[in-house]
């Protein structure tokens, strides 16, 4: 699975644009971010995948956090991975 930030690849035609997906890693308050960013990837190139995408373009990550409570003494955050699924022209 080919996977870009920008909207297309330069050696190769975009033929039809599936849709905008996303998914996210866990909640967690351990894992690197960088971890993180590789899970919630892994789960949007798994998500291309049964779209029957070819790749995926404009790739974005943003971090969800959630603040220390009385009720969560632990800091938690996530990342989701948001992207274009797409096909690519074959040859």
């Amino acid at each position: 699975m080919r996977v870009t930030a920008k909207r297309q690849f330069e050696e190769t035609k975009t033929i039809g644009e599936i849709g905008r997906i996303e998914a996210a890693s866990e909640w967690c308050g351990e894992k690197s971010i960088e971890a993180q960013q590789q899970a919630a990837l892994a789960k949007l190139k798994e998500l291309a995948r049964e779209f029957e995408a070819d790749a995926i373009v404009g790739l974005n990550f943003q971090i969800d956090d959630v603040a220390t409570t009385d009720l969560s003494p632990l800091a938690l955050h996530r990342v989701n991975a948001t992207g274009v699924a797409v096909r690519l022209a074959r040859g």
